[in-house]
């Protein structure tokens, strides 16, 4: 298991925020997802076997995001 530090730009609403992190906690070889929003940075823990990061950042494009 791996951890990755994204950083996001223009994180908008507390749903928009649930619905990315339930999305990709969905995702096969995501373990967990969670934003703090203060940071603007969201912590993801996933197996590097099953996805891999540049995936996960191009999940996260496909959801409207920018990642800084």
């Amino acid at each position: 298991m791996q951890t990755a530090s994204i950083s996001l730009k223009h994180v908008i609403t507390e749903s928009s925020i649930q619905n990315l992190e339930n999305f990709l906690s969905g995702q096969e070889g995501i373990e967990r997802a969670l934003l703090d929003v203060k940071k603007g940075e969201m912590i993801i823990d996933y197996n590097h076997e099953v996805i891999s990061l540049s995936q996960i950042l191009t999940l996260i494009e496909h959801q409207g995001l920018c990642i800084s």
